[in-house]
């Protein structure tokens, strides 16, 4: 936990459009704490994908995203790995990653492990979580399930 107890995600007064089009205006959640299940729930088109992506940094946003305290938005990917990712129900076709490639990337994502030894790391990850047999299977052919629990990382 950070020393002033902002250990947690806070969004407050969160916008996003896309062009002109508004989708999420003056958003506020919350603190949503570390180790807790929050769900996002809405109709279609209520901007929940768009919420999503916006705490992962992947769309443009005005407002403020707090992490542990410290500010997201506008922050350099490296430092937004640290302690958000986004696994998208469907991937960009365009996508090739294989598992491992994956499980590497993450792992130098944040400078949380040395490039040298990342493929190692990596390869351990997979043992203990019972992956190991997919370690070369492309992302976008894995199940729902396997992907929710890589993206557990």
């Amino acid at each position: 936990m950070m020393p002033n107890g902002s250990a947690g995600l806070a969004v407050a007064d969160l916008r996003v459009g896309y062009g002109r089009h508004a989708v999420l205006r003056g958003v506020t959640l919350p603190m949503i704490q570390p180790g807790r299940l929050t769900v996002v729930a809405g109709p279609n088109g209520a901007g929940k994908s768009t919420l999503l992506r916006a705490l992962a940094g992947l769309v443009p946003a005005a407002g403020s995203i707090r992490l542990d305290g410290r500010e997201m938005i506008g922050a350099p990917a490296p430092r937004r790995a640290e302690g958000v990712a986004f696994m998208p129900q469907a991937l960009p076709p365009d996508l090739a990653f294989t598992v491992i490639e994956a499980v590497i990337h993450a792992a130098r994502a944040g400078e949380r492990v040395p490039s040298a030894s990342a493929p190692v790391q990596a390869a351990a990850v997979l043992d203990r979580l019972g992956l190991t047999a997919l370690a070369r299977t492309r992302l976008d052919r894995l199940s729902g399930g396997q992907r929710q629990l890589l993206c557990q990382l």
